[in-house]
């Protein structure tokens, strides 16, 4: 498993994550869904659905991580374009959601602040979608190029060379066969 099926698991983690702050700010008395802070703000209301709605989201985003990590590990294969380009659209799909949860969750949690005036909500969410994008841009970075050039490397190594290097790594010498 790498980074990135790594990050895909995160989402439905910080989705629990963002449903609880909902739910908490809301029980202080703030309302999220006045501000529009955090996916599941923006469809809860106080009501007895709510937890009903908060059941589904989770649900859903689980659905989704596994949606993805699937795709991923079972359909993709690095060695053709193609499906290069859908583990690129699969990366902007992780980027979008994990930014988008994580703001949602952080967002949620500096509600007071943005409640009394003292944070600016625009400022806040752009630095936390920044902060946020920079972070898993750094985390995944390694893995998706890895990914990407998985075809480049396999072009550099002969056919000469993959066979003499399976060969040592079974214990089998070019001097023992000689002999």
């Amino acid at each position: 498993m790498d980074s990135v099926d790594k990050a895909f698991w995160v989402i439905p983690i910080l989705g629990i994550l963002d449903v609880t702050s909902t739910l908490y700010m809301t029980s202080l008395g703030y309302h999220p869904r006045v501000l529009e802070i955090g996916f599941f703000a923006r469809v809860s209301e106080p009501s007895s659905l709510v937890y009903g709605f908060a059941a589904a989201y989770v649900v859903g985003l689980f659905a989704l991580a596994y949606a993805l990590s699937h795709v991923k590990s079972k359909w993709l294969d690095a060695q053709h374009s193609a499906d290069k380009v859908v583990f690129l659209l699969l990366v902007v799909i992780l980027c979008i959601l994990y930014v988008g949860v994580t703001a949602a969750f952080a967002g949620n949690l500096l509600l007071p602040y943005v409640a009394d005036g003292s944070v600016s909500q625009p400022v806040m969410s752009l630095v936390l979608y920044l902060s946020t994008a920079f972070s898993l841009g750094l985390y995944i970075w390694h893995d998706v190029l890895g990914w990407l050039r998985a075809n480049e490397s396999k072009k550099q190594t002969t056919p000469t060379q993959a066979t003499r290097s399976t060969g040592e790594q079974r214990g089998h010498s070019s001097k023992s066969k000689d002999k």
